[in-house]
């Protein structure tokens, strides 16, 4: 289990497996703390966000790659809050590695709404209960596909791929190999 949460969320919600003596946990933060803006204007927008994920957040990045490479045989999950930012595009990386199109990542993506229903009532009370903007944090619960295209056809633009980006973090060719054998089938196996 690979939990992309900075310390101030893990602190405020442990991960249920954070001792256990059966399942390896890892918690890699994208982020030291989550920043807030004094202004609702200055909030970035979702692609902006992602892009800053796969700019300057590279070395946690790289190590949760790594780590899902490197991860023994079976499962590997890995979350964040909400299941959606940092989780999204750690998904759309590993989908764009497996050859997934641009248009089914982003149709994924957008599968992310329906599962946060359940979720965004409670965080919107808790914004609005600590006084805070709930217009921005409706904007930022959002998962449209064209959020999603943006960000990947940005990927594209300056990095080529997935398998260029992770080159350019330093994964071997080794551990690139690993993540495509644990993401595709391979006809052989039959």
């Amino acid at each position: 289990v690979i939990d992309l949460r900075h310390a101030a969320e893990t602190d405020a919600q442990p991960n249920v497996f954070k001792s256990s003596a059966e399942v390896r946990y890892l918690n890699i933060p994208l982020f030291q703390s989550v920043p807030l803006t004094p202004h609702p204007a200055q909030v970035p927008d979702l692609p902006t966000i992602y892009r800053h994920i796969i700019d300057d957040c590279q070395l946690p990045l790289a190590a949760v790659l790594m780590a899902i490479a490197d991860a023994p045989e079976g499962g590997v999950l890995f979350h964040c809050s909400a299941g959606k930012d940092r989780t999204g595009v750690v998904a759309a990386l590993l989908l764009g590695l497996a050859g997934v199109p641009t248009a089914t990542i982003a149709e994924d993506y957008a599968l992310t709404e329906q599962a946060m229903q359940n979720l965004r009532p409670r965080l919107m009370a808790q914004t609005s209960a600590a006084g805070g903007d709930t217009t921005v944090l409706e904007r930022l619960l959002s998962s449209h596909p064209e959020d999603m295209i943006n960000f990947l056809v940005y990927l594209q633009a300056r990095y080529l791929s997935s398998l260029e980006y992770m080159r350019t973090l330093g994964l071997s060719a080794a551990q690139i190999d690993a993540l495509v054998t644990r993401l595709v089938e391979r006809a052989d196996t039959f």
